[in-house]
């Protein structure tokens, strides 16, 4: 009967020290998240302080809604120069190109797919080839359905957000450089 009782004792004790291990290891373990790797995409942005803007032609629906180049190029512009990104036309620079794309569908008259993409393309030599090329480097994009009288806002707004994206990338990849 005394060896039931140590044994329950032992059982005990081990289950009470597995605990007290289980615990000092869950309070040794690091609370935080390692720092994250950017993907080159968004550690090519780095310090970016000065781009030229380029606006592909609008879409018919979109020029009819009553957009102009003019109003998304005040857009951007207000974006990036809030945050010191100065604009210019200078040979070289990153260039930011919107373009935006709409779909319709007969069966919905009223309605509409509006896509909005914002690339970078930036100078950059391809080892392989020994040469200098501008390519895009990275692309932004804001999808949204909407109805043919609201697609001037919803345009606006992804013009906004995708040139914020392009902001908020600038400033990640400046912390890791």
């Amino acid at each position: 009967m005394n060896i039931d009782r140590f044994r329950r004792t032992d059982l005990w004790l081990g289950l009470l020290g597995l605990v007290f291990v289980a615990t000092l290891a869950t309070k040794a373990a690091p609370m935080l998240p390692g720092k994250q790797v950017l993907p080159d995409e968004i550690l090519c942005l780095a310090e970016i302080r000065k781009v030229s803007l380029h606006i592909n032609t609008l879409p018919r629906e979109i020029i009819n809604a009553g957009v102009e180049v003019s109003d998304l190029e005040k857009i951007m512009a207000d974006r990036l120069t809030g945050v010191d990104i100065d604009i210019s036309d200078e040979a070289l620079l990153p260039r930011l190109i919107l373009t935006c794309l709409v779909t319709t569908d007969p069966a919905v008259p009223d309605g509409m797919a509006v896509a909005c993409f914002l690339d970078v393309h930036q100078d950059v030599e391809v080892l392989r080839l020994q040469k200098r090329m501008t390519l895009p480097v990275a692309t932004m994009l804001q999808v949204n359905q909407t109805t043919r009288v609201n697609s001037a806002d919803v345009v606006g707004r992804q013009c906004a957000q995708v040139t914020q994206s392009f902001v908020q990338y600038v400033s990640a990849a400046d912390l890791r450089t």
